[in-house]
């Protein structure tokens, strides 16, 4: 079976994004949304999250680096079960606005998790 590195997809009225199939197991445990490091959202496993995202964010507490990378990613942060019977997941309102993603949007693989950007973002 191939890998998924890239989906499009439009968000439905009520804010969700379909995960395509092929994903789903990855996301079995859980989807975290976060903020990126630019105006762009990150879709994490939630074990991906937890074992890497975390143990980063776990730094000295008189790190400004780390306390800068907590506020990024912490704040609007979402954690969600998949809908197991459409794979579906919602994304907050006032993600999507600092992301610039009004309905079309997609994914992009980067290692192990997934930029999300407006379809109209040049990649």
């Amino acid at each position: 079976m191939s890998r998924v590195d890239y989906f499009e997809r439009k968000l439905d009225d009520k804010r969700r994004l379909t995960i395509p199939t092929e994903l789903r197991s990855e996301f079995s445990a859980g989807v975290v949304v976060t903020r990126g490091f630019g105006n762009y959202l990150h879709l994490y496993p939630q074990d991906v999250w937890d074992r890497e995202v975390e143990t980063a964010l776990a730094g000295s507490i008189l790190d400004e680096r780390v306390a800068d990378l907590n506020v990024r990613f912490r704040r609007g942060k979402t954690a969600a079960e998949l809908d197991q019977k459409q794979g579906r997941v919602t994304i907050e309102q006032h993600l999507l606005d600092y992301a610039g993603i009004d309905r079309e949007l997609i994914a992009v693989r980067a290692g192990a998790y997934f930029r999300i950007l407006p379809a109209t973002a040049e990649v």
